[in-house]
C-alpha cells in the first residue's frame, strides 16, 4: 500500500493505494485522486548518476482511455521518480492546448 499528497495550486490532496508493489500501489493512489484512471504501456528506469545515491529517471507511456502520453521523473527514489514520471503524463494530459508555448520564427 501507498500514500500519497499531491498539491494542485495551493490546495493539498492525499489518498491511499494498494497494488502489485509499491509503483503500482502509488499509481492507483494518484488515480484516486485525480479520478483519472491511467493504463501504463511502458516503464523504464535507467540510472543518470553513479554512486550509492545515484538518481534514477523514469520514462513512463500511460493510456488514458485511449490517449497515450508520456512522462518523465527522476529522484534518488525509485518509486518518487516512478511518481513524478506518472504525474508528467497527467499534466501532459490535462494541460490545455492554449497554456502550450508555441514557438514562432521572424
Amino acid at each position: 500500500s501507498a500514500t500519497v499528497r499531491l498539491k494542485r495550486d495551493e490546495q493539498l490532496f492525499q489518498e491511499s493505494g494498494v497494488g502489485d508493489g509499491p509503483v503500482d500501489a502509488v499509481l492507483n493512489a494518484i488515480d484516486a485522486i485525480t479520478g483519472l484512471k491511467g493504463r501504463l504501456q511502458d516503464y523504464q528506469l535507467r540510472a543518470i548518476t553513479g554512486g550509492k545515491d545515484a538518481i534514477g529517471e523514469v520514462s513512463v507511456k500511460v493510456d488514458f482511455d485511449g490517449t497515450v502520453v508520456s512522462g518523465k521523473g527522476a529522484s534518488t527514489d525509485v518509486i518518487e521518480a516512478s511518481a513524478r514520471a506518472y504525474v508528467s503524463a497527467l499534466n501532459r494530459l490535462v494541460r490545455p492546448a492554449a497554456q502550450k508555448v508555441k514557438e514562432v520564427g521572424p
